[in-house]
């Protein structure tokens, strides 16, 4: 069996999400809108025996499940799709693959960051030596993964570019050390101009898990 699962910034559009192949079923949660609480999307290859979730169920709720619950089977053009892959890449979040340039260190416009300083531990607060990437594909913030002296921790605040003492805060407190990777916010990213896509899904869902710019996470199974 094969499991992939990452992040994608939500883009209010369709887009073509490039797994590797074709999922038996995968899931789709959004993970940062402001009025819903829960925002999940669902998809399996049975859907497509009935016109009725023939593209998925997606399922939005807020806090307080009587005051508003919205579900919606998803017919044809209306959630996910099978997507084969082979159309050439336009530069743009149409299409997504997984990011291949992870590692953020040298992405920012001053030199490489390269050393973690703690700051305040009781705070699980410090900052690193220069300036992080804010820039999508290459955004660095909240979720971020980072590496300091053969360790990971997790970013669970990113103020400014990270290089002034106490803008970074992490789920753990991290002694001063040297940093090897820096990830960025998302791990599925637009593809350069002419790459060749591989296989995934097709997603047409415009509203629920594909908010404009925010965070969406999926985990997708192939038997």
């Amino acid at each position: 069996m094969r499991v992939v699962r990452g992040t994608f910034q939500g883009t209010g559009a369709v887009l073509y999400l490039g797994i590797g192949f074709m999922p038996r079923s995968i899931k789709l949660r959004g993970l940062t809108d402001a009025t819903d609480l829960y925002q999940t999307l669902e998809f399996e290859k049975e859907m497509r025996s009935t016109a009725k979730g023939f593209e998925g169920l997606s399922l939005a709720l807020t806090g307080d499940i009587h005051t508003k619950g919205l579900a919606s089977d998803l017919a044809t053009t209306a959630g996910i799709s099978l997507y084969r892959g082979g159309d050439a890449a336009d530069g743009t979040e149409t299409y997504l693959i997984k990011d291949p340039h992870p590692n953020k260190v040298d992405k920012g416009v001053g030199a490489e960051i390269t050393a973690w300083t703690s700051d305040v531990v009781a705070s699980r607060s410090g900052h690193w030596n220069d300036v992080c990437s804010l820039t999508y594909p290459d955004t660095v913030g909240l979720g971020s993964i980072i590496n300091i002296s053969g360790k990971e921790y997790v970013c669970t605040t990113v103020t400014s570019n990270g290089e002034v003492a106490g803008e970074v805060i992490l789920d753990v407190a991290a002694p001063s050390g040297n940093i090897g990777f820096l990830g960025g916010m998302y791990t599925y990213v637009q593809a350069p101009v002419g790459t060749i896509m591989p296989a995934g899904i097709k997603l047409s869902l415009l509203t629920v898990v594909n908010v404009n710019a925010e965070l969406i996470s999926f985990e997708a199974y192939d038997e």
